[in-house]
């Protein structure tokens, strides 16, 4: 009799073990999975802002040369005037 229940207890802590090593091991994996994303939302958001940063420099600068072209049209348009006044 005492043989079946030193077999019984072995075996339920056994199975206890093994449920205590697949919850440690489920939960390294989620945390693997939890890092992942993490990285690949930080990344995402990384290439966003340095888009955003580029666009906004590319469109700057577009404004830049088109605000000098303007001015150069129109520093054009008085030396012609101011050369017709001269003569």
């Amino acid at each position: 009799m005492m043989h079946v229940i030193y077999i019984a207890s072995l075996i339920r802590s056994i199975l206890a073990l093994h449920k205590l090593i697949d919850n440690k091991e489920q939960r390294l994996w989620t945390e693997k999975d939890a890092a992942k994303r993490d990285k690949e939302k930080a990344d995402k958001e990384a290439k966003e802002k340095a888009d955003k940063e580029a666009k906004e420099k590319a469109d700057k600068e577009a404004k830049e040369k088109a605000d000098k072209e303007k001015g150069e049209g129109k520093e054009g348009k008085e030396d012609k005037g101011t050369e017709a006044a001269g003569k």
